[in-house]
């Protein structure tokens, strides 16, 4: 009544199980870090709780946030609340589940290559993917250095514009004029039929309400920009994978043979993009640092998947345990 209720004051909040807060589990969907809690809050989720918003729940994600459906060994399966024999989509299928189930007033999620669009398409809610950059993501462990955006979900446009102004701030907020929208036409050409009818009838609606709709023939270079997403995309996903391996391996304190092969330094130059992508972008140093990383630990490194048997047999033998 006196004007002193914050943004979000008392609006309930699901946070994907990848954003740390402060004594609560993150587990990013694996059973590696069940039992992991963390001891500070992520900038983002701060600022929200700063707003009022209030944390009632942590939404699932399958292990690492890395695929298109959500399903892990940890949570087990979400499903399509509509119909549950289909599935909420990935990686923020909680999330979208979550809301169209209306367990959740607003929810958080990422996004790499379709993370929130896909679970709000399949589930009937509003995903927003912003450009990079504009959600501070320290503290939401990323896939992708490079590509990977904090995003946020609701049922409706008008509380994403809500939601985007609390986390970006009144100086950044959306421009809320009539919306500008692109149909690319060759996307929409491999549709089946059904779903190419679906998109040019959205297409009308969007214009009977005032929007401007365009339709592309061709963008420059799609095919290359396309190609280069891809190849940053899954270095960078493996970009990081030899120091949390050390991590863990470090931290459980076992005195069992570990053994290990860097993916990559053997493929033919034009198919190094996992380990030899996640060098040039992603990871932290040279090959070299990422074996020593893990030599450091007691792991033996292969540089082959197909001398790791040797290798197994060598360390076994020394231990007397064959």
């Amino acid at each position: 009544a006196r004007g002193e209720a914050r943004a979000l004051e008392g609006v309930p909040l699901a946070v994907k199980d990848e954003a740390a807060i402060a004594g609560q589990r993150t587990t990013y969907g694996s059973l590696l870090r069940r039992d992991h809690v963390d001891t500070t809050t992520s900038p983002c989720i701060e600022r929200l709780l700063d707003a009022g918003a209030i944390v009632h729940a942590r939404t699932t994600c399958p292990e690492f946030a890395c695929s298109t459906v959500t399903h892990s060994r940890l949570w087990g399966v979400t499903r399509n609340p509509w119909i549950p024999e289909y599935t909420s989509g990935g990686s923020c299928g909680g999330s979208a589940a979550g809301l169209a189930e209306s367990t959740t007033t607003l929810a958080t999620g990422s996004d790499i290559a379709g993370s929130i669009r896909i679970p709000a398409a399949c589930c009937g809610v509003v995903g927003f993917k912003p450009s990079y950059g504009r959600y501070a993501i320290e503290g939401v462990k990323p896939l992708s250095r490079n590509l990977d955006t904090l995003g946020i979900f609701a049922r409706s446009v008008r509380d994403i514009a809500f939601f985007d102004t609390a986390l970006a701030g009144a100086s950044h907020a959306l421009d809320t004029g009539p919306p500008r929208l692109a149909v690319f036409v060759p996307f929409r050409d491999r549709l089946e039929e059904a779903g190419a009818k679906a998109m040019q009838d959205v297409a009308r609606r969007l214009r009977a309400a005032g929007a401007r709709v365009r339709e592309i023939e061709s963008i420059p270079a799609f095919d290359d920009v396309a190609a280069a997403h891809e190849t940053i995309m899954i270095g960078e996903i493996g970009g990081s994978a030899e120091e949390d391996a050390a991590e863990f391996i470090r931290a459980s304190g076992t005195d069992k043979p570990v053994v290990s092969f860097i993916a990559g330094l053997t493929a033919p130059p034009g198919r190094r993009m996992g380990h030899a992508g996640a060098i040039i972008s992603g990871g932290k140093g040279t090959a070299t640092d990422k074996i020593q990383a893990l030599e450091s630990v007691g792991a033996t490194v292969v540089q082959s998947p197909a001398i790791m048997g040797q290798a197994m047999k060598k360390i076994f033998q020394e231990r007397g345990m064959l």
